[in-house]
């Protein structure tokens, strides 16, 4: 009976050993598991919210590890992109911005994107992203209840007066990638 007692006793100390390091295992692989993930995450919700500089360390090389390195790149190869067509738009507003024709440009939803100065000026309205799409298309005597209109018209030239000068306008649609017009782009030149 002191056998089988000694026995017993052994078998659940044992058991309450082995239960123990399996805990003590089971929360490391999970932290070694989980922390990573939890990292990437964290980081790709600052990245959603516009802060593209972020790294994480690669702590191995197994999957975990491959795919801490991959978002790494994939975060570099985006704040990349993001600079060239930051730089890029800047360059094209310095463009259009100096140029002495007039260009108006709407996007698909009658909202106006782009105006330079000069078309301000030829169209005497100082204050053209307060005006609204049928108003501005009012004021260049154009017939359109939308910027998707463009599409059906003609792309003949218009001319108007405007004060003592007469402007003349063309116009040109832009299409997104699925090839659906996106916009419509306007380009005034004074031809007094």
């Amino acid at each position: 009976l002191k056998n089988m007692d000694s026995v017993t006793n052994t078998i659940i100390i044992a058991v309450a050993i082995a239960m123990f390091l399996a805990v003590i295992l089971g929360v490391l692989f999970a932290s070694t598991l989980t922390g990573p993930i939890s990292s990437l995450t964290k980081t790709a919700g600052e990245m959603a919210r516009g802060n593209l500089d972020q790294q994480i360390s690669v702590k191995s090389d197994d999957e975990i590890g491959q795919l801490t390195q991959s978002f790494n790149n994939l975060a570099e190869s985006l704040s990349k992109t993001i600079a060239d067509m930051n730089s890029e738009k800047n360059r094209i507003e310095i463009i259009l911005n100096n140029m002495t024709d007039g260009v108006l440009a709407y996007d698909g939803n009658n909202t106006l994107i782009h105006a330079n100065y000069a078309s301000s000026e030829m169209l005497d309205i100082h204050d053209l992203e307060k005006k609204s799409f049928n108003e501005i298309m009012s004021v260049m005597g154009v017939k359109a209840r939308n910027s998707l209109d463009f599409e059906n018209f003609d792309n003949d030239e218009t001319i108007i007066e405007s004060g003592e000068r007469y402007i003349s306008i063309n116009h040109s649609i832009y299409r997104n990638s699925q090839g659906v017009v996106d916009g419509v782009v306007f380009v005034l030149q004074d031809v007094t």
